[in-house]
């Protein structure tokens, strides 16, 4: 569920950092993403899915959770630091999975950290022209090639509006940190097959992220850090809410049908997946490949680079790109 986000994450994670900041003592190996996990288990959750529901509840967030949040934070810290077993198996890759990540770790690829997803084609190419000079330089002079950078995306420095920027930086934010709330996919999972047994004509009137976020706002988060902390809150989810959950859900779908939104500015996740969207088919009509995705697409990459560096790959050029 890539477009339905908890407000209190990013707060919980600037508070974590406020904190950190001003305590120089803190331990410098200290698991940021088990703090964040045991602060918003002891917050309500508050979902959005379009920009007025995001600044609402941001909003309401500040207002209502302000010192909540600071307390939770301030107790995450302290905790964590004594928890000195604490479990080691990170959640597997398949439940952290999402575009932005696919993104974050194709900036890397590529060397250009501030890299948007409309970015993309254009540096893959020059990484490709770079791999095949590679492959083409003479051979009696190696010394010439160290230390020089193997994909010319290093000089690829795309153009950023300020605000853009922090969009792209703000929906990243919560990437890079291994904790997940398992009620998510739990729930839109359940409403994916709640709503297939429906009538088709009625299917098209209802957004699952709405009935989604809908739902979940109305649970206690239930975010883990681990495998093993993964499978025993799903678990436990299923025990506990799994009535509450489908009955939750059933009303969401009335609720929305009846009074459907339309017409709304949606959060910049979904503007962002666009642009995703644009650069996997442009992706895909560069390299002669079908089966490109966001999920596979930094493999996909990586294998061309190493084509071109071979002198086996056939690519054409973002600027010959049918508009």
């Amino acid at each position: 569920m890539f477009t339905c986000r908890n407000v209190l994450v990013d707060l919980v994670l600037q508070e974590i950092y406020r904190q950190i900041e001003r305590s120089p003592l803190q331990d410098p190996d200290l698991a940021v993403s088990e703090v964040a996990a045991y602060a918003l288990n002891r917050l309500p959750a508050m979902y959005a899915t379009s920009c007025i529901g995001w600044a609402r509840q941001r909003q309401r967030a500040i207002q209502d959770h302000k010192v909540q949040v600071e307390s939770v934070v301030r107790s995450g810290l302290i905790t964590v630091q004594r928890d000195t077993l604490r479990a080691v198996d990170p959640l597997p890759d398949r439940e952290l999975e999402h575009p932005a990540r696919s993104l974050r770790q194709l900036a890397e690829l590529l060397r250009c950290p501030q890299m948007t997803w409309l970015d993309i084609p254009p540096a893959v190419a020059q990484s490709l022209v770079a791999a095949s000079r590679v492959m083409a330089a003479p051979l009696s002079h190696p010394r010439a090639l160290r230390g020089q950078p193997r994909s010319a995306s290093r000089r690829y420095l795309p153009r950023v509006e300020q605000t853009e920027e922090r969009t792209y930086q703000n929906f990243l934010a919560n990437i890079s940190f291994g904790f997940s709330n398992v009620l998510e996919k739990l729930v839109l999972s359940l409403v994916y097959h709640q709503i297939h047994k429906m009538d088709l004509n009625a299917i098209s009137e209802l957004d699952l992220t709405e009935i989604t976020a809908y739902v979940l706002n109305r649970l206690p988060p239930m975010y883990a850090t681990t495998q093993r902390g993964y499978s025993q809150l799903r678990k436990r989810a299923r025990e506990l809410h799994g009535r509450f959950i489908l009955d939750t859900i059933a009303y969401a779908i009335l609720l929305i049908m009846e009074r459907p939104y339309r017409d709304r500015e949606l959060i910049s996740e979904y503007r962002l997946l666009d642009e995703q969207q644009q650069a996997i088919t442009q992706l895909s009509w560069m390299l002669h490949r079908d089966d490109v995705t966001w999920r596979n697409v930094v493999v996909v990459v990586k294998e061309a680079i190493a084509a071109a560096e071979k002198g086996t790959l056939i690519w054409r050029s973002p600027a010959e790109y049918p508009l």
